[in-house]
């Protein structure tokens, strides 16, 4: 008798030993380079020491000059931040950076009395060196930045009313990034910067500049 031939054998499904498919994560990039960018409207507040006083008035007994006119600018400025620099160790990067911040039409005072608005502008520019580290897996960060910070205040027509020698400035900064692509990450963070100028004719003037700021931040690796 006659043996019925053999069917071939058909194999459905996934391969005998191989694992199921399954959705990859989007891989987290590998950061090398580290560039980011910031901008906010914030606080920005001029005061000019004089001698050994404040607010252009010096203490009687130090006898240090007075110089005349407004010791105080202040207002709401325009803030931008521009950082270039490259990845040192896990999660630390190193940095150089531009930063600058215009009050346009600040608020003037002398002596704590209000004398309206100036016609002008009043800012500042920097460019320094910088740290900022990330503490993972939230992508929190803290940056810190030294830099070589100079104070101009222009009247209406752009020409320099007061001007200081390049000081010393430091601008901190703590916030928060989100990952919205492979490549870039969008944050928020709050900023501070102090700097301390000479005046460029004076040199018994120094000018300090503070601000406060919540500022966006768009960093590409």
């Amino acid at each position: 008798m006659r043996r019925p031939e053999r069917l071939p054998r058909v194999v459905t499904g996934r391969p005998i030993g191989r694992s199921p498919i399954t959705t990859r994560r989007p891989r987290r990039p590998r950061r090398r380079v580290f560039t980011t960018a910031s901008f906010c409207a914030c606080t920005l507040d001029f005061t000019r020491i004089s001698g050994s006083g404040l607010n252009g008035i010096p203490a009687s007994a130090a006898g240090g000059p007075v110089v005349a006119g407004p010791d105080r600018y202040s207002g709401t400025s325009g803030n931008l931040g521009i950082a270039l620099g490259g990845i040192v160790a896990p999660n630390l990067a190193l940095y150089g950076a531009f930063f600058a911040s215009i009050v346009d039409r600040a608020d003037v005072s002398e002596g704590g009395i209000s004398l309206g608005q100036s016609a002008g502008t009043a800012g500042i520019f920097a460019l320094g060196a910088g740290v900022a580290y990330y503490i993972q897996p939230s992508n929190f960060y803290v940056s810190g930045t030294l830099a070589g910070v100079q104070f101009e205040l222009s009247n209406a027509n752009g020409d320099p009313v007061y001007d200081s020698k390049f000081g010393l400035g430091f601008q901190g900064m703590a916030g928060k990034e989100w990952w919205v692509s492979p490549e870039w990450g969008l944050g928020i963070a709050g900023q501070f910067i102090a700097a301390s100028m000479k005046d460029k004719n004076n040199s018994d003037v120094t000018w300090t500049a503070t601000s406060f700021s919540l500022v966006f931040s768009a960093t590409y690796n």
